[in-house]
């Protein structure tokens, strides 16, 4: 089975590990081994952690800080019609510009609708069918992540540099 790892969504065959940020697939929990015993194929599952619902922005705040990056002020908004005129604009550009080499667009009307939008999932059903258990807490995982972006990245926090 092919699998992919899109905007931060595993989609495949998670009995054989996820893949994880800093290496090679890691098993997600210490039952997942049994994983293929159950009947579950066939099924989708959200695999979570107990992390309150964020939206984009909120969750990625403490990771672009830890390693050493800000973003905007919170206080500047821009009116979702606007981005959507941007995006619009700026997929449209690189379409036109394709044969003359310009890159694809970061700005996108995927991404506007992904930034603008908070995102739950409910993990219970994996909890409940395959017995599922994150191996990392919110904060060990944080951690986790901010230190494999400096490692790869080349990051540093600023108040370190």
């Amino acid at each position: 089975m092919k699998s992919a790892l899109a905007a931060g969504t595993y989609f495949g065959d998670i009995s054989a590990g996820m893949p994880s940020f800093g290496g090679p697939p890691e098993k997600i929990s210490e039952g997942s081994t049994s994983i293929r015993r159950k009947s579950v194929c066939g099924q989708a599952f959200f695999i979570t952690d107990d992390t309150p619902a964020l939206n984009f922005l909120e969750f990625m705040e403490p990771i672009v800080e830890g390693v050493g990056l800000s973003l905007p002020p919170r206080n500047r908004r821009v009116p979702y019609p606007v981005m959507w005129i941007a995006a619009v604009a700026s997929e449209l550009w690189a379409l036109v510009g394709k044969p003359f080499g310009v890159p694809p667009p970061v700005l996108t009307r995927s991404s506007v609708r992904f930034i603008c939008r908070t995102h739950t999932f409910d993990g219970s059903k994996a909890r409940r069918c395959l017995g599922y258990a994150p191996k990392y807490g919110w904060d060990e995982s944080l951690e986790r992540t901010i230190a494999w972006w400096r490692e790869h990245a080349g990051l540093q926090r600023k108040d370190a540099a």
